[in-house]
């Protein structure tokens, strides 16, 4: 993480959308966790989710600690997904 931030202060990129694939989310959400109001965003589930077959994004309006921050949300969509959703998704 610390070396993304010194390569934003060297190419003087100020706050920008990090895109981590593979390997580099973790960089990329340790970078966005040291230095924070850095990094705009940290992106890689709308790419995961287009080159995963039969894959659904859900995106939450919330925290690390989703099933905390956002309960009632996350435990529909886990529970429909393990209900038989997962046979409809794609």
């Amino acid at each position: 993480g610390a070396f993304l931030v010194r390569l934003m202060d060297q190419w003087e990129l100020g706050s920008p959308h990090l895109f981590g694939p593979d390997v580099g989310t973790s960089a990329a959400l340790f970078a966005a966790g040291q230095a924070p109001g850095r990094v705009r965003s940290v992106t890689n589930a709308e790419y995961l989710c287009q080159r995963l077959p039969d894959s659904d994004l859900h995106e939450f309006d919330a925290g690390h600690f989703l099933w905390e921050d956002a309960g009632d949300e996350f435990a529909a969509v886990a529970s429909a997904w393990v209900g038989g959703g997962y046979r409809e998704a794609g």
